[in-house]
């Protein structure tokens, strides 16, 4: 699968390039306690340099009602500033 991500790369089979990757990561997704993962296309930008994808678990709990299901990955391909590597952690893993 070829993916356009340049800031240039703006024609449509560019974006659709893009769009079908996050198509695909939503297909392709395999998590542990994930029972369902979706695309959550509210947060798409117009050009595909950022898209989402929502993943469900099974609740223990009731869902609070202003409460989104799932966890949202927003995936994408735009550079943010700044732009470090970092590590991160957890404080119930360490």
């Amino acid at each position: 699968m070829e993916i356009y991500t340049s800031l240039n790369q703006d024609k449509p089979h560019h974006r659709q390039s893009r769009l079908s990757y996050y198509n695909w990561l939503a297909d392709n997704i395999k998590i542990d306690g994930i029972i369902e993962v979706k695309r959550d296309a509210a947060f798409d930008d117009a050009k595909y340099r950022s898209g989402g994808i929502r993943l469900f678990y099974q609740t223990a709990h009731s869902q609070p009602k202003d409460v989104k299901e799932g966890i949202l990955l927003e995936v994408g391909f735009d550079e943010v500033s700044p732009n470090t590597p970092k590590t991160i952690s957890s404080w119930a893993y360490d």
